[in-house]
């Protein structure tokens, strides 16, 4: 068997295009008999496919792949393995144990994956015979309440209603009288015109992220940095407090704006109300995390090179 793997860094490139070159492994008997790497000049799929013919590989290994290049690939008699993810040791360790490298985390594959389903019923408005997975309990009262009202919203039929208006008439449909806003310091100015805006159906209660936050310069409080350039900047976000302030004050739903990421998930996990998103915080972006899915740049700076977190920047 002869792999092509395209390779961004020391990973599999999450897409094809923005690969710099296609490493070529050659694997007999679960071993590795010979290994290549060629650069990729014009980061291009006519470029790519032309190489993948060139050194005559059978089984192409990659992360993202659209459904149109793989069927061309495939007309070439090049198998696809796609939605990859990991470094070139961990893809070939996988093939010459003759396992999968699943993008998922470890060697194991999810129960579900709704992204391979090539039927999709449930866009049909059908059950699919994976829902099985899904049906461990009935739903109560106050979750079919959710429900009902959500679909409501969400299926108006013009599609003209922006995500606020979907939170206030969702609201407004579940008759809901109190709301929790739980907001990040760093949008202040927006968490001031949404409370506003909703004032005028509901009684709101803004909450910072910091309420209650420990003091970073607090020579008790061991921390790495002490390079703080504003003063908000010395005391820590505290997302259980946060959560319980909300809670004390009997929201009927909380609302997040701005939540950095593990802050949102500790304040949803501990709020006794449902919580709905607003705002994600996009510190690159606008606020608008989506964008990275479709940028080239934004894609190579995620998967160029090992996780940051623990290591000297």
């Amino acid at each position: 068997m002869r792999v092509g793997i395209p390779m961004l860094g020391n990973r599999v490139a999450p897409r094809c295009t923005i690969a710099d070159r296609l490493v070529v492994i050659t694997i007999a008997r679960n071993q590795v008999r010979a290994q290549k790497t060629l650069s990729l000049g014009e980061r291009n799929w006519d470029g790519l496919l032309a190489m993948l013919l060139q050194t005559q590989v059978d089984t192409l290994i990659c992360g993202g792949i659209s459904g149109t290049w793989k069927d061309e690939v495939r007309e070439k008699r090049i198998a696809v393995i796609d939605n990859i993810i990991g470094t070139l040791d961990t893809a070939v360790s996988a093939l010459t144990q003759s396992e999968q490298p699943y993008s998922s985390a470890g060697s194991t594959p999810s129960i579900i994956d709704c992204l391979k389903c090539q039927d999709r019923v449930c866009l049909r408005g059908e059950s699919c015979d994976a829902a099985v997975h899904a049906l461990s309990g009935t739903p109560d009262n106050t979750a079919l309440r959710l429900i009902d009202a959500a679909m409501d919203v969400a299926l108006e039929n013009d599609r003209i209603l922006c995500r606020m208006s979907e939170l206030i008439y969702f609201c407004l449909e579940m008759k809901y009288r109190h709301v929790g806003l739980a907001f990040c310091s760093d949008l202040l100015e927006p968490a001031e015109i949404l409370t506003a805006v909703l004032r005028r159906f509901f009684t709101v209660t803004p909450a910072c992220c910091k309420i209650g936050g420990i003091q970073l310069n607090d020579p008790l409080v061991e921390h790495e940095s002490t390079d703080f350039n504003r003063e908000r900047d010395q005391v820590a976000c505290n997302p259980l407090g946060l959560a319980n302030v909300l809670n004390r004050a009997s929201t009927d739903l909380n609302v997040t704006v701005g939540l950095c990421v593990g802050i949102d998930s500790l304040f949803t996990k501990h709020s006794n109300a449902p919580v709905s998103t607003l705002i994600v915080k996009d510190k690159s972006l606008a606020n608008n995390p989506v964008g990275a899915l479709y940028s080239d740049y934004y894609l190579r700076e995620a998967q160029a090179s090992e996780p940051l977190v623990g290591t000297d920047r």
